[in-house]
């Protein structure tokens, strides 16, 4: 059963990107734990990418970690009314609209729990909590 949805820090920690040897291994960890149960976002993927590009990655690098990560998890995608939930939870949650777009996908899908580093963690939002996979590790890196 799906219940989590990953954010997009996990996986630039999981590829070796902006972090520290031991948030890495603690970021891959968080991945081989939800393999099951867990799927991405298309816009979990387009920041991923933005970030490698950043980070001075190659396309084809980029190309070979979306190709691995697509095999893995499935991609949700927003939906017309993507927008109109993400601003209502603007609004009411004061999430950044980025963080919120994430969050009303996976409130559009039924996902019930966000793995992330960032945004309200411990909160429940619309039935959606925040869980930061990495907490054990923030305080070391």
């Amino acid at each position: 059963m799906i219940r989590a949805l990953i954010d997009t820090n996990v996986l630039v920690y999981a590829c070796g990107l902006d972090t520290t040897a031991a948030k890495k291994a603690a970021a891959v960890a968080v991945l081989a734990e939800h393999r099951e149960t867990a799927v991405l976002t298309s816009q979990v993927l387009h920041e991923f990418m933005d970030v490698a590009f950043r980070h001075q990655q190659s396309v084809a690098w980029i190309a070979d970690q979306v190709r691995s990560l697509t095999r893995f998890w499935a991609v949700l995608t927003p939906t017309l009314r993507t927008p109109e939930l993400a601003l209502d939870a603007i609004a009411t949650h004061q999430l950044s609209l980025w963080d919120a777009l994430i969050w009303a996908v996976a409130r559009e899908h039924g996902i019930s729990i966000i793995l992330s580093e960032d945004g309200p963690t411990g909160a429940t939002i619309g039935g959606i909590t925040y869980v930061n996979p990495l907490s054990h590790v923030a305080a070391n890196t």
